[in-house]
C-alpha cells in the first residue's frame, strides 16, 4: 500500500493509510495526491508516494534494525540458553547451560563477582535439564570470560555494521546485509 513521504527539519516522514481500507493503488495514488496538501505539516511543498514493500530502508531504519539484530543475538537469539564447553586448570572441561538474558547475565556476572571475592567458594548452577552441577570458582570465571567475549563480538558485529552503514557510500543498505554480513565484515557470533 502507497504511503506518503516527506522531509521536513532533516528528518523524514511518512503517512500512511488505514490498511483496512481496501482500495486500489491507482485509487490510492489520486487520494494521497489530493489529500497531501491538506496532510502535509505548514511549508512542506514537496512529498513522495512510497510503497513501503518496495522502498529502501533509511540509514535511521537500518542502524535500529542493526541495534536490535545484535540484542535479539546477545539474548540467545530467540533460544532460552547456550551450552558453552569450559575447562579451567584442574578440572576437566564439562557443558554447562548459560542464560543469555539480561537476568541471567546479572546472576552470571554476580557469580563471578563472588567467586574473585572466594575463590574457594564452590557454585551449584542449575542446567536445563535441571541438574545440579557443582563449580569450582575458577570454572565459573571461564564462564564468565566466556560469555563476555560472546557479548563484545556482538558489539564489534554491529559497529562494524554500522560503520559500513555510515560509510561513503555505504556498503551496507539493506536487512538481509545486516542478517547475514558478507566479508569483509564479521559474521554474528554463535554461542
Amino acid at each position: 500500500m502507497l504511503t506518503i513521504q516527506y522531509a521536513a527539519g532533516g528528518q523524514t516522514y511518512q503517512i500512511s493509510p488505514n490498511p483496512a481500507l481496501a482500495l486500489a493503488d491507482e485509487t490510492w495514488t489520486q487520494t494521497l495526491n489530493r489529500l497531501a496538501s491538506t496532510l502535509l505539516p505548514a511549508g512542506v511543498t514537496a512529498f513522495t508516494l512510497v510503497d513501503p514493500a518496495t522502498a529502501a530502508p533509511t540509514v535511521a531504519e537500518l542502524l535500529a534494525y542493526a541495534a536490535g539484530k545484535r540484542a535479539f543475538i546477545e539474548g540467545g537469539a530467540g533460544a532460552a540458553s547456550a551450552t558453552l564447553n569450559i575447562a579451567s586448570a584442574g578440572s576437566a572441561p564439562i557443558n554447562i547451560d548459560v542464560d543469555l538474558s539480561p537476568a541471567g547475565q546479572t546472576r552470571l556476572a554476580g557469580a563471578v563477582m563472588l567467586s574473585w571475592l572466594n575463590p574457594s567458594q564452590v557454585f551449584q548452577w542449575v542446567n536445563n535439564d535441571g541438574a545440579l552441577v557443582s563449580l569450582a570458582a575458577a570454572q565459573v570465571q571461564t564462564l564468565g570470560q566466556s560469555v563476555g567475549a560472546f557479548v563484545q563480538a556482538t558489539f564489534v558485529t554491529l559497529a562494524a555494521i554500522n560503520a559500513a552503514i555510515g560509510a561513503t557510500p555505504p556498503t551496507v543498505t539493506t536487512f538481509a546485509q545486516i542478517d547475514a554480513p558478507a566479508a569483509p565484515l564479521p559474521a554474528w557470533p554463535t554461542a
